[in-house]
């Protein structure tokens, strides 16, 4: 009602809360909305940006932040890392995780599992180094800095636990830009019998996919037939028909709903884990 004040009645936001496609889900008999569905609304939503600027206004430091290795170069020669690599202008970064949770909110007993993603040692990010990580005793075996997926694993005896949770990690790790010239004359046809090949076209976990996907795929590629020119063409098709909303991670994956399935049907979906 603070956002839409136009809408005078319970109808009239039911109305709402379908026509947006707002994520919902039936516990125990009772409809309950997602956390972040504000968020995902401002982001959905040009209008409602427009009547409240300052929430775009808190964005704009960090998008200039994220975009200024793109702009004009502050030194004549970029730092490459070995000769013709597409990788340059390493930075380094800091980064310091905290989370507070006060012990009233939590459950009695149980068990209670968290995990902290990492960065992934991959060839455009490397000298990752775990700092800190507190409280030592509840991390379960070493972080994974390597692999599909780089995380810190905590576990907590909830009959144990007496006082708040807090949890804090420290790393460092170094980025690079990367950059790639292609010429679409010169990528040659898919060897379908290569294990790569075979092991990043599979349908598996979140990145399912069935006879739709592929309905869809042919006709966004139409008689295209290079493999770069037809990724491509996918690439902005998700741009453009796909909105950027946070997505109910957990809840999906309880129920068995890959994400990539909730994203085909809604027409929205982030960028969370894969594989």
């Amino acid at each position: 009602m603070k956002h839409y004040p136009e809408l005078k009645s319970d109808e009239e936001v039911r109305e709402f809360v379908i026509e947006r496609d707002i994520q919902r889900a039936i516990v125990d008999g009772v409809e309950m909305y997602y956390c972040d569905m504000e968020h995902n609304l401002f982001t959905r939503d040009p209008e409602l940006v427009n009547r409240v600027p300052e929430w775009s206004a808190g964005n704009v430091l960090l998008v200039r932040y994220l975009l200024e290795e793109y702009g004009p170069r502050q030194t004549p020669f970029a730092t490459f890392k070995p000769a013709h690599s597409p990788y340059f202008n390493p930075k380094n970064y800091l980064v310091e995780y905290e989370v507070h949770t006060e012990r009233s909110l939590l459950p009695d007993e149980g068990s209670l599992r968290i995990w902290f993603p990492l960065p992934l040692q991959t060839a455009v990010q490397e000298n990752i180094s775990v700092l800190e990580v507190t409280p030592k005793e509840a991390v379960v075996g070493i972080p994974r800095t390597i692999g599909d997926i780089a995380y810190v694993l905590f576990e907590f005896d909830l009959s144990s636990l007496v006082e708040d949770l807090d949890i804090s990690v420290k790393f460092t790790f170094t980025h690079y830009q990367q950059q790639f010239d292609i010429d679409p004359d010169q990528v040659g046809e898919y060897d379908k019998e290569s294990s790569l090949y075979k092991e990043y076209t599979k349908s598996e976990g979140s990145i399912y996919f069935d006879e739709r996907f592929e309905q869809l795929a042919r006709s966004v590629v139409g008689d295209e037939t290079n493999p770069y020119l037809q990724a491509k063409k996918i690439y902005y098709y998700v741009v453009e028909n796909i909105k950027y909303t946070f997505m109910a991670h957990v809840s999906l994956e309880a129920a068995g709903i890959p994400e990539s399935l909730y994203s085909f049907e809604h027409g929205y979906g982030d960028s969370g884990p894969s594989r």
